[in-house]
């Protein structure tokens, strides 16, 4: 007898959960973590990669650790600081639990009669014997279909924020867009992906477009979803901000990989309203350094710093203000990404306090180099700019 069972695999593959409470169990786990691996952050449970350890520091400097638990069907992956989704983790660091991908929801024990498809828009071979089916117009879900003997078994998998490509049989990243974008208007998430960003004590306020965010130079945000990250030969990073009116310092951070112990490959500051910075580039094991000169003033200025692998380009208020020629890529550290604070230390650098004391809005990250139409566009407050993929 024919028997089909219809299973909801997986909702949300990134969305990541807290349960908010301490775990004084792994403090010596996180101060060797803190003290030998990478300061305060987010690092694995070494027990169950389930759930992750967010290792603080309390104003008395004793370690505080939060347990935080992954989204149903997503495991934590210490590589790149983020659940992932369970069929592809490793867990590195951390013990896998069994089964790996437990179904969310248990199958009937007894045939429950035909249920209704939706109309199938081609087909390929996925592993162990499963056919998986594109769905005609949802992109974001396929079905996967296997029989055993007389049974069939159907299942419904969603790609989450991907998108399912029958030709390579897999979910994979859509179209080219940004990685990561803060417009600042109702929260301080990013509105791509779904990943963790640490701005406690930034406030929303009036800004550029809509909402910004806003630093009163003792807070800053943090995005640990960029430790580590690959940067490489393809890159533009744009953003609005605005300091002059506010500015006290002599240098206010705007973004930074890199902290007091990690020398960041792309600083970028406001020097009482005009933008200054430099971004590293690799080159063949030699380490380049672009300097990103002083150029805006006051009010809103907007930034829009782009890479390709042969040049790195600044554009600011809709011009080019730099053009270098920079053939290699920009290096990973193992630092987040940091908004309001400049982290090349103020102490080594003769300045008091570098946190930002103004605004951020419409901070857009994408990994691939934006053309000159496409900086236009951003300049003129569009967001999430979109491209056909080539690969």
């Amino acid at each position: 007898m024919l028997r089909l069972v219809l299973l909801a695999l997986v909702s949300s593959a990134f969305a990541v959960y807290d349960k908010h409470h301490l775990a004084p169990k792994f403090n010596d786990f996180c101060k060797k973590c803190i003290e030998e691996r990478n300061g305060v952050g987010y690092y694995e449970n070494p027990e169950d990669c389930r759930t992750y350890l967010q290792c603080d520091l309390d104003e008395n400097l004793n370690v505080k650790v939060h347990l935080k638990e992954c989204a149903e069907g997503t495991l934590f992956d210490g590589s790149i600081v983020t659940c992932v989704p369970c069929e592809v983790a490793t867990c590195p660091g951390s013990k896998v639990p069994y089964p790996q991908c437990p179904p969310r929801t248990p199958p009937p024990t007894t045939t429950i009669g035909y249920t209704t498809l939706p109309q199938f828009d081609g087909k390929c071979d996925g592993p162990d014997g499963w056919t998986y089916l594109a769905v005609w117009g949802d992109a974001n879900t396929f079905y996967r279909s296997q029989t055993i003997g007389d049974d069939t078994r159907i299942e419904r998998v969603s790609c989450g924020q991907w998108e399912f490509n029958v030709h390579r049989c897999m979910c994979m990243v859509p179209d080219l867009q940004a990685i990561a974008l803060w417009p600042f208007d109702e929260n301080t998430d990013t509105k791509v992906d779904n990943f963790w960003t640490d701005c406690a004590g930034v406030e929303l306020a009036p800004g550029k477009v809509g909402y910004a965010a806003h630093f009163n130079g003792t807070v800053h945000c943090e995005v640990p979803r960029f430790n580590n990250y690959p940067w490489g030969s393809a890159l533009t990073i744009s953003f609005w901000y605005d300091n002059a009116a506010h500015a006290k310092n002599e240098r206010e951070g705007l973004l930074s990989n890199g902290n007091c112990a990690i020398e960041p490959t792309i600083t970028m500051y406001s020097d009482r309203g005009h933008i200054g910075g430099r971004v590293l580039i690799d080159n063949n094991g030699t380490l380049v350094t672009v300097d990103l000169g002083s150029y805006g003033g006051n009010g809103w200025n907007h930034v829009a710093l782009v890479y390709d692998g042969l040049r790195l380009k600044l554009y600011v208020n809709g011009h080019l203000s730099v053009d270098e020629i920079a053939v290699g890529s920009i290096p990973a550290t193992l630092a987040p990404l940091y908004m309001g604070r400049d982290l090349d230390c103020e102490a080594n650098g003769g300045f008091r306090n570098t946190n930002l004391v103004g605004f951020l809005d419409e901070v857009q990250i994408y990994d691939w180099a934006l053309n000159e139409a496409m900086i236009a566009r951003l300049f003129s407050g569009d967001r999430n700019i979109k491209m056909a993929r080539t690969d």
